[in-house]
C-alpha cells in the first residue's frame, strides 16, 4: 500500500514538472506577443495623428485591414494548416519589423507598402497565437489529475490576453516619455489650439470654447482645422518620432528572436511541446508500469505518437486534445457535443483528416462554406462590430479626444489607462467561473459600451472636463479586454472541431470592422460615426442573442453516423 502510494506521489511530481515546463513555454510564447503588440499599439495609437496630414495615416491603416480581410480568407487556414501556426507566427513578426521600418519614411506609398504588408500580419496573428495558446492548454491539462474540465483553458487565455492588454501599456509608456520627454523647450510654455496661442500662465476667458471647437463630436477631419491645429497632432521636435521608431523596431527583433529560437521555435528549435510529451511518458514508464497505477502510461505514448508533429501543424479536426478543456459547465464553455461542430464539406473535412497538406482550393471552398453558413453569419456581425470598436478607440478616441485637447505627446498616457483597463478585465475574466458565465458578461460589457458612447456624444472638450476622457478611456479599454474573450469563446462553443476555420473568420470580420473605421476617419464626422456605431452594436446585440437561442436549442443541425454535422446550407 505504501509502495503504490509512493508511485502514485512520483508520478505526479512528474506530471507536476510537465505542467511546469509548458507554463515556461507559453510565456516565453505569450512575452514574444506581448512585445510585437506592443510595437503595433504603439505605433497604430499615434498614426492618424502624427500622419494627419492628407490623411496618410488612416488610409495606409486601411489598406492594411483590406489586405487583411483578403489574405485571411484566401490564404490563413491554408498557411495554417500546410505550414502550421508556428511559422505564420514568425511570419507575422516579420512583417511588423517591416512595417515598423516603413514608418521611417511617412511618405503615401512607403506607408501604403508598409500597411499592406502590416495587414498579412494581422491575418495570422490572432489565429497563430491562439491555436498555440489552445495547443498548450490541451497537453497541460493532459498532466492534470485534480484540475476539472476546462480550468487550464480559462487558466492560460485569461493569462495570455492579460499579457496582450499589458502591452499596449508598455508601448504606449515608451510614446508618452519619448514624445513627452524630447519635446522641445520652445513648445513647452504654451500651448497652441486653433488660431489662438495660450501661455499657461495666462487666463484667458472665453476662449476654450474656440480653442477647441472641434474636438470630441465635433471633429470633422476638415484640412484647414487640422492645419491650424498641426502641432497638437504631429510632434514638434521631429528627432522624438525617430527615437520612438528606433525603440519600437528593437522590440520587434526581439519579438521575432523569442518565436523563432525559444517557443514556438522553427526548424531544429520546433517540436517543444513534443520533446516535453516524450520525457513526460519516458518519466512515467520507468517509474511505474501499467499494471500497478492508475496513470495509462500506454494512453499517453499513443498520444505522443498521434502528436508527433503537434507544433508544425495543428490538424484541427483530428486533435481531440482540445475537447477536454471545453467540456459545458453550467453554459460557460461547450460541451463535447457533435451538435457543436459542422460538417462544412465531405471532401474538404476528408482532406484535412488524412493529411496536414490539405488541397488549397478545398480548404478554400471550406472558408467559403463558413463564411455562408448561418450562425457563422450570425456571429460574424458581433466580430465587426467589435473590430469597429476598437477602431474607433484606436482612430478617433485618441485623435478627436485626446491628441485634440491634450496634445499627440499625452496620447500616450491616455491610451496607457486604456491597456491597463483591459488587461485587469482580461485577468478577471478568466477568474469568474459561474452559471451562463459568456451571458452575464456579455449583457454587462453591452451596457458598459452604450454608457461609453454617450459619455462620448454628450463631452464638452476643454481643458476642464479632461477627466472625462480618461474615463472614456477605462471605458472603453475594459470593453475591449473582455469582450475579445468572450467573443473567441463564443466562436469555439459554436465550432468546436472548426477552430482553424473559425479563428481565420472572426479574424476577417474583425479586421474589417477596423479597416472600416479607419476609412470612415478619412471623410466622417465623429457624431455620424457615433450614430454608425450604435446601429452595429444593435445588430450585434440582436443577432448574439438569436445565435445563441439556436444554438441552445440545437436547431439546423444534425448528426451523421461518423458523428459528423451537416450544415443545411
Amino acid at each position: 500500500m505504501e509502495e503504490s502510494k509512493e508511485k502514485q506521489n512520483s508520478n505526479d511530481l512528474i506530471l507536476r514538472k510537465g505542467r511546469r515546463k509548458l507554463k515556461i513555454l507559453f510565456y516565453c510564447h505569450a512575452t514574444g506577443v506581448h512585445l510585437a503588440i506592443a510595437t503595433l499599439v504603439a505605433l497604430q495609437t499615434l498614426q492618424t495623428s502624427i500622419n494627419i496630414k492628407d490623411d496618410i495615416g488612416a488610409i495606409s491603416l486601411t489598406a492594411a485591414y483590406i489586405t487583411s480581410i483578403f489574405f485571411g480568407v484566401f490564404c490563413v487556414p491554408a498557411v495554417l494548416r500546410v505550414f502550421g501556426p508556428h511559422v505564420a507566427l514568425v511570419m507575422s513578426d516579420v512583417c511588423y519589423l517591416l512595417y515598423c521600418l516603413a514608418n521611417f519614411y511617412p511618405d503615401l506609398v512607403v506607408l501604403t507598402i508598409g500597411g499592406i504588408i502590416s495587414g498579412i500580419a494581422r491575418a495570422l496573428y490572432l489565429p497563430s497565437y491562439t491555436i498555440l495558446v489552445m495547443q498548450i492548454a490541451s497537453q497541460c491539462m493532459e498532466y492534470s489529475t485534480t484540475k476539472q474540465d476546462g480550468y487550464y483553458f480559462n487558466y492560460f487565455q485569461s493569462r495570455f490576453y492579460g499579457m496582450v492588454e499589458a502591452a499596449s501599456i508598455v508601448g504606449n509608456i515608451l510614446s508618452y516619455a519619448i514624445l513627452s520627454g524630447t519635446k522641445s523647450d520652445s513648445s513647452s510654455g504654451e500651448l497652441t489650439s486653433g488660431n489662438t496661442t495660450i501661455s499657461p500662465n495666462v487666463t484667458t476667458p472665453g476662449d476654450f470654447s474656440n480653442s477647441y471647437q472641434y474636438c470630441g463630436v465635433y471633429d470633422c477631419q476638415d484640412p484647414g482645422v487640422v492645419e491650424n491645429n498641426i502641432d497638437q497632432y504631429v510632434p514638434p521636435d521631429q528627432m522624438s518620432v525617430y527615437i520612438f521608431l528606433t525603440v519600437v523596431s528593437s522590440l520587434s527583433v526581439l519579438s521575432v528572436i523569442m518565436h523563432a529560437f525559444i517557443y514556438p521555435g522553427l526548424g531544429t528549435f520546433s517540436h517543444k511541446l513534443t520533446k516535453v510529451k516524450e520525457r513526460v511518458t519516458n518519466s512515467l514508464e520507468e517509474n511505474t508500469t501499467k499494471s500497478d497505477t492508475d496513470f495509462n502510461v500506454d494512453e499517453i505514448s499513443a498520444t505522443s505518437n498521434n502528436n508527433q508533429k503537434n507544433d508544425a501543424k495543428f490538424q484541427i479536426y483530428v486533435n481531440e486534445g482540445f475537447t477536454n478543456d471545453e467540456n459545458k459547465s453550467n453554459g460557460n464553455v461547450a460541451e463535447y457535443d457533435d451538435t457543436n461542430s459542422i460538417q462544412l464539406s465531405v471532401t474538404s473535412i476528408e482532406s484535412a483528416e488524412t493529411t496536414s497538406h490539405a488541397n488549397y482550393w478545398s480548404t478554400l471552398k471550406a472558408t467559403f462554406l463558413f463564411l455562408i453558413y448561418p450562425r457563422s453569419l450570425m456571429l460574424s456581425v458581433s466580430a465587426f462590430h467589435f473590430g469597429m470598436f476598437f477602431g474607433f478607440c484606436f482612430a478617433d478616441l485618441t485623435r478627436a479626444y485626446a491628441s485634440c485637447v491634450a496634445g499627440v505627446e499625452m496620447t500616450g498616457l491616455f491610451a496607457m489607462t486604456f491597456g491597463a483597463a483591459g488587461m485587469v478585465s482580461a485577468l478577471l475574466y478568466g477568474r469568474l467561473n459561474f452559471p451562463y458565465r459568456r451571458y452575464v458578461i456579455y449583457a454587462g460589457l453591452s451596457v458598459l459600451e452604450l454608457s461609453m458612447y454617450v459619455a462620448c456624444y454628450l463631452w464638452n472638450p476643454n481643458p476642464d472636463t479632461i477627466w472625462m476622457v480618461y474615463m472614456m478611456f477605462i471605458g472603453c479599454g475594459i470593453v475591449k479586454g473582455a469582450y475579445r474573450q468572450n467573443i473567441v469563446e463564443t466562436y469555439t462553443v459554436h465550432f468546436l472541431h472548426n477552430k482553424d476555420l473559425a479563428l481565420s473568420v472572426y479574424n476577417v470580420w474583425f479586421t474589417a470592422g477596423l479597416g472600416v473605421q479607419y476609412g470612415l476617419s478619412t471623410f466622417m464626422c465623429v457624431e455620424t460615426k457615433l450614430y454608425t456605431q450604435l446601429g452595429i452594436f444593435t445588430a450585434a446585440i440582436i443577432l448574439f442573442v438569436l445565435v445563441e437561442f439556436i444554438y441552445m436549442r440545437g436547431d439546423g443541425v444534425k448528426k451523421n453516423e461518423k458523428n459528423e454535422i451537416k450544415t443545411k446550407l
